[in-house]
């Protein structure tokens, strides 16, 4: 589910405060790598990289096989394998705990749109390659791509790098993942940057490409995507879900009367989508789950149709805990069966309280917490209800703070206690 938009009027505090801080951090990593990509411009630092692999003779490294033929017509082959294992992904329906068709689909199409916008860019570049420099055994004359003119006396069109972003395209994974697994998330991000470097470090040493023509491909997918981000997890309304409804319309008058012995009248309006009742045999343990807890489905959208919520049973072994983990947008409620349960929350999961048999509990969206089995003796057990068909649990690498502060139940009909 996408988070509420900030007008929103259910949008909670916390909410709009951790959007907030994802886009300040993205904006603050795109500003200072422009900036540090601007003192590289104005150093001059391309042209006395290029002299380390190049001399009046050319590049000895430009015909490598594995400059040339590995990193160079690999990587282009390998990023369109990348493309369509995304886009066979992107056919199936994703589980809770990854992401959905559709958020696939517009990451692809992100992907895309940073593969065309570069090459456009480079179209319109008046800057050589270094290997078409004068002293590289060409003709051109080195002039910084940000020079306006005629050009360089090259035939241009080399800024920025179009092979990088063969790696650099798919940036977007990183954003399609950071809040579904972290873990995940930087994996793509350190693997989508170490091949881009790797595309642009083979072009560097055959003269095909400055260091900032590679650098600025970086920038400019990774630009494209923190924009992307930026409108999918804070203006997108939440996808409507039709696809596999049952139909809530009273049954028609004549069906009956359309039936014939060739033609047996269908089964009766809700027989077969109506009322559903799940045997306690049957619960499902295919969903999100979370270490230290075992999470059981029994009602949920793949099962029985429920579009705006998912219920289940949770069960934590004696003296054992869960990680920290957040639900995105959704609210849950967790009603205690048997054993105590202590619950801890917020960024630190400084706070905590505690709930035992035929107590409920209360958790806001994206709220950062943590159960516990309070006892080393006893199986924790509940149900738990949470507000959409889909489970989302996205686990959280938190520090915790020691020791945490209890926070008793006040409201106007519990004082606090003195």
């Amino acid at each position: 589910m996408s988070p509420p938009r900030p007008g929103d009027a259910g949008a909670p505090a916390s909410t709009l405060r951790r959007l907030m801080q994802a886009l300040r951090r993205d904006l603050a990593v795109t500003l200072g790598a422009l900036l540090a990509l601007l003192a590289w411009d104005a150093g001059g630092a391309d042209l006395t990289t290029a002299r380390l692999f190049g001399s009046g003779r050319g590049f000895v490294w430009r015909d490598s096989f594995w400059a040339s033929t590995v990193l160079h017509d690999g990587g282009r082959l390998l990023s369109w394998v990348t493309l369509a294992l995304l886009v066979t992904a992107a056919q199936r329906a994703g589980t809770a705990a990854q992401p959905s068709r559709a958020a696939r689909w517009r990451w692809i199409t992100v992907t895309l749109l940073a593969a065309l916008v570069v090459p456009a860019l480079k179209r319109l570049s008046l800057t050589s390659c270094p290997w078409e420099l004068a002293e590289f055994g060409g003709v051109a004359q080195y002039v910084s791509h940000w020079v306006p003119g005629p050009g360089d006396g090259g035939a241009g069109h080399c800024f920025p790098s179009g092979h990088a972003v063969a790696a650099f395209a798919f940036f977007g994974l990183y954003f399609q993942w950071r809040d579904l697994d972290p873990r995940r998330a930087r994996a793509w991000l350190l693997g989508v940057g170490a091949a881009g470097l790797a595309f642009g470090g083979a072009q560097l040493v055959r003269g095909a490409h400055y260091p900032s023509h590679t650098l600025w491909t970086a920038w400019l997918c990774w630009a494209l995507c923190v924009a992307a981000a930026a409108v999918f997890e804070t203006r997108r309304p939440p996808a409507a879900r039709t696809i596999g409804v049952a139909s809530h319309h009273p049954p028609r008058p004549d069906d009956r009367a359309m039936s014939s012995p060739d033609h047996p009248a269908p089964a009766p309006r809700w027989q077969h989508d109506g009322v559903r009742v799940v045997p306690a045999n049957q619960l499902d343990a295919n969903t999100a789950q979370t270490p230290g807890m075992d999470r059981k489905a029994a009602i949920n959208f793949a099962r029985v149709g429920a579009q705006k919520l998912w219920a289940g049973t949770v069960h934590i072994h004696p003296d054992a805990r869960t990680g920290a983990h957040h639900h995105g947008a959704l609210e849950s409620v967790i009603y205690v069966i048997n054993g105590r349960a202590r619950m801890r929350w917020g960024e630190r999961l400084e706070f905590t309280a505690e709930a035992g048999p035929g107590d409920f509990i209360y958790v806001p969206p994206w709220v950062p917490h943590q159960e516990i089995n309070a006892s080393a003796t006893e199986t924790l057990e509940c149900v738990l209800c949470r507000s959409d068909g889909e489970a989302v649990a996205v686990n959280l690498d938190i520090e915790a703070a020691e020791p945490p502060q209890h926070v008793a139940w006040v409201d106007p009909t519990h004082p606090s206690p003195r």
